[in-house]
């Protein structure tokens, strides 16, 4: 429908926003990239960008053709690995992804040992948020990634790799720290946490939905203290003594100094969530990828039920 060059310079007009912009980019005239749309659009037959508005934006056209050129460009890049895939001397490729914790927890020992098994294979680690690495992998952008909840079953292939337990996370010098039992918490034991500082997470994520679940349910009033983004941002405050957190094993695995941070388990009030490895559901999958969950699973884990 459009050659190279074309998808070059729409491509370069979404990401920009703006004509005088995506021509900076380009290295061409103002002018001649308006031109250039304006003849592209007229031979295509509909409108793609609504230059009414700053910054300009899809029209619904342009939307659904978008979708096409992004479904096309996932298709070229999954052909070109299935067919180096099929050259014995082909060079093999890798593309994984997962949140900062699970890069750091999980994914570095199952790469150092599927490196140390295929030391051909190049491997690239990416570490972004579920959502991020969830269109990157419908882009072709990701073999496959960590997810901390099911991905739609429709769109991708869920393989539980481990489950990990929930805890409340204080530092040792907190005066929380000498009213919790050195247990397990139980119900009777949440009261506690009323009028307490606490570190949240941005309401989207897992462990924050958990957090809100709790204190709905049990009806808790702490004071929010920081909202973080990370859960080894949220640790970092709860070492600093700036308030309580959830985490989890993955996030705690990696502290250096325990005897800072005091933990308690929350087993009896919270599942044990699953972690998942996620890839899309393409007729083709790249070896390597399956390589690399079968080394996920040999790692030490909670068996999956």
């Amino acid at each position: 429908m459009i050659d190279s060059l074309d998808e070059q310079y729409l491509r370069q007009l979404r990401k920009a926003g703006s004509i005088s912009k995506a021509a900076a980019a380009l290295g061409i005239s103002q002018p001649a990239l308006s031109m250039k749309l304006s003849q592209l659009e007229k031979r295509l037959g509909f409108t793609l960008f609504n230059r009414r508005v700053s910054p300009i934006t899809l029209t619904p056209a342009g939307i659904v053709f978008f979708d096409y050129l992004d479904e096309q460009d996932a298709l070229r890049t999954r052909c070109l690995r299935q067919i180096s895939e099929l050259n014995a001397d082909g060079e093999r490729r890798l593309s994984v992804g997962a949140p900062t914790v699970y890069v750091n927890s999980i994914l570095i020992d199952a790469c150092t040992a599927l490196h140390r098994e295929h030391p051909s294979y190049k491997i690239r680690i990416e570490s972004a948020s579920v959502p991020k690495l969830a269109e990157m992998a419908r882009n072709a952008e990701l073999d496959c990634f960590i997810a901390t909840s099911l991905m739609p079953e429709e769109d991708f292939v869920n393989v539980i790799i481990r489950k990990e337990r929930t805890h409340l996370c204080f530092a040792a010098t907190h005066p929380i720290a000498q009213l919790l039992p050195d247990r397990p918490l139980t119900e009777q034991d949440l009261h506690l946490l009323d009028d307490q500082e606490m570190v949240f997470l941005k309401s989207n994520q897992p462990m924050q939905i958990t957090l809100e679940r709790i204190i709905q349910k049990y009806g808790l009033k702490p004071k929010p203290s920081f909202t973080v983004d990370q859960i080894s941002t949220a640790l970092a405050l709860a070492e600093n003594g700036a308030g309580i957190c959830l985490a989890t094993d993955e996030s705690l695995k990696k502290l250096k100094d325990r005897s800072v941070l005091q933990s308690r388990s929350m087993e009896a009030l919270i599942p044990d969530r699953p972690i998942y490895a996620a890839y899309t559901r393409y007729p083709y999958t790249p070896s390597a990828c399956m390589e690399l969950i079968n080394h996920l699973h040999q790692q030490p884990l909670i068996k999956e039920e």
